[in-house]
């Protein structure tokens, strides 16, 4: 089990090691160490919520596209809800968490979501886990995308993961030159994969001995449990 205080402690390195990079903005690293120090609050506790307000995103710094334009890219809302009680289920019983690229004049360019679908009722179509484009955008509705599929099987991702990501695709060198194989950084991505990915894998693991489904079919909302 992963405690929520060691949950804090590692969120709180990914925060300063990219602040220390010229990655995350300061109002970026704020965001982080505030959730990271409610986290340790917790102690032992091994359930927990990270949230992300989206008036108050995760704003990294700004950077090019393969234009030569100014984008920027963002973590603009979380709601992230852990219990480990329930092993050997995935520990991540609510996802909601996006990535969002806006150009120099702040306007969106595009927005990835990584989600947990609704199993209460009538089950969400899609894998249980998925990647999606598009989404809601708050107070921009003119800006939402009619068609919502495809919805990609994809394993659930804290927002430690999802700094990560964008580390690793929009600030490429520094993140192979400064970041990628530090220690500290190194063990604090491991602990949010541990929660994030183990049950997950297991989960995949067996969808490949159905002999009579498929993976995608068994990763399905409807029939994950």
């Amino acid at each position: 089990m992963i405690s929520a205080e060691d949950a804090g402690k590692a969120l709180d390195q990914v925060g300063t090691k990219l602040a220390q990079a010229g990655i995350l903005s300061w109002d970026g690293q704020q965001v982080l160490s505030e959730e990271a120090g409610r986290l340790r609050k917790l102690r032992q506790e091994i359930s927990w919520e990270v949230l992300v307000d989206r008036a108050r995103p995760v704003v990294f710094e700004k950077t090019l596209d393969k234009n030569g334009h100014i984008i920027r890219p963002s973590i603009d809302g979380a709601d992230i809800r852990v219990r480990q009680t329930e092993a050997p289920a995935c520990p991540i019983i609510k996802l909601d968490a996006s990535v969002l690229i806006a150009d120099h004049t702040n306007e969106p360019v595009a927005r990835w979501h990584v989600d947990r679908a609704n199993t209460e009722g009538e089950a969400q179509h899609g894998p249980l886990y998925h990647l999606q484009f598009g989404g809601h955008l708050a107070g921009r509705r003119d800006l939402d995308i009619a068609v919502k599929e495809p919805r990609w099987c994809h394993p659930p991702l804290e927002i430690a993961l999802l700094c990560e990501v964008v580390a690793a695709n929009f600030f490429h060198d520094i993140w192979r030159d400064q970041i990628r194989d530090d220690a500290s950084w190194c063990a604090a991505i491991r602990l949010f994969q541990k929660l994030c990915f183990t049950a997950y894998i297991e989960k995949m693991q067996s969808c490949l001995g159905a002999s009579h489904s498929t993976a995608l079919t068994q990763m399905w909302a409807d029939r994950w449990t």
